[in-house]
């Protein structure tokens, strides 16, 4: 048990974005612009020192809790930190870019009592840990990040590792930086308490779950007519009925995309700033709606 120099990436939600939460199938890919690592190296600049700090609350936490001393050594960790160890990282917080996941993934590697679970149970472990940071967590965005590859969880909660995507793409897939930063935990009590409304609960279950289902299966499979109508629809279902989770300088580029078909935006994570899907055939077609400088290439 330790820890070393290996980098755990951060991880972009394509597809299942709340719907997973009511158990809508989810793919979830690495993203390898960003990652972070553990660093012995003294903090010497302010926003350095505060993760640090982030750090050494989030180690106390663990150690203060049964749950987590069942799953990693605690008091090494704790020790650890104290002495200096710090996840040193780029990944953004508040961007839906996955910065509590690797951190949680990372500490999982080098802490863990035990190294043999399922997926599945790997899953619900890094869930248990990184609930400290979101109110509570499936565990999809940390068991990416652990993997460092893509991982689709089916509805029956399987999970499955599908591997790189380049042989089914058809699309351009970016990021667009909103330049704002999003908060998961009330966005998601949002989205709960929203599903008490059956007409919205409805759509959810008849329209929106369908349709997350269906763009996951042909996008995996390169069923490019069949992916665009789907596209469309899980982008007009968000924008009409969660503009809480759409910030002013993502929904302006939102609608022109839906009114001009020159690409078609959708949430990654959370939403409510942070980066937001593009999804487009044609990079021509980017530069005149865009600053290409928000725009991230991610496949």
């Amino acid at each position: 048990m330790g820890t070393d120099s290996t980098a755990f990436f951060g991880k972009i939600m394509l597809f299942g974005e709340y719907s997973v939460i009511l158990g809508s199938k989810a793919l979830v890919m690495p993203l390898k612009q960003f990652s972070g690592s553990w660093s012995w190296q003294k903090c010497s600049l302010p926003d350095e020192m505060e993760m640090r700090e982030a750090l050494l609350e989030y180690a106390v936490f663990l150690n203060s809790e049964d749950f987590a001393k069942e799953l990693v050594d605690t008091v090494k960790l704790l020790n650890d930190v104290r002495k200096g160890l710090w996840f040193k990282t780029n990944i953004p917080q508040g961007y839906g870019a996955g910065s509590s996941g690797a951190l949680v993934a990372a500490i999982f590697a080098g802490y863990a009592f035990k190294k043999q679970y399922s997926p599945e149970q790997l899953k619900t472990a890094l869930g248990l840990l990184e609930g400290y940071f979101h109110g509570s967590s499936s565990g999809i965005d940390p068991l990416c990040c652990y993997y460092r590859e893509a991982v689709l969880i089916g509805e029956d909660n399987k999970v499955a590792l599908p591997g790189q995507f380049d042989s089914y793409l058809h699309f351009n897939i970016y990021l667009f930086d909103s330049k704002s930063i999003g908060m998961t935990a009330p966005l998601v009590d949002f989205f709960r308490n929203r599903m008490e409304d059956y007409s919205f609960y409805k759509k959810v279950k008849t329209n929106w779950i369908p349709s997350v289902n269906a763009a996951i299966d042909q996008f995996l499979t390169g069923d490019k007519a069949a992916f665009d109508a789907t596209l469309r629809v899980l982008s007009v279902f968000e924008r009409e009925n969660l503009p809480l989770m759409i910030p002013e300088s993502a929904a302006k580029k939102w609608d022109r995309g839906l009114e001009t078909g020159h690409y078609t935006m959708k949430l990654c994570g959370s939403g409510g700033g942070g980066f937001f899907l593009v999804f487009s055939e044609r990079n021509a077609d980017l530069s005149r709606h865009f600053e290409l400088d928000r725009l991230i290439r991610l496949i």
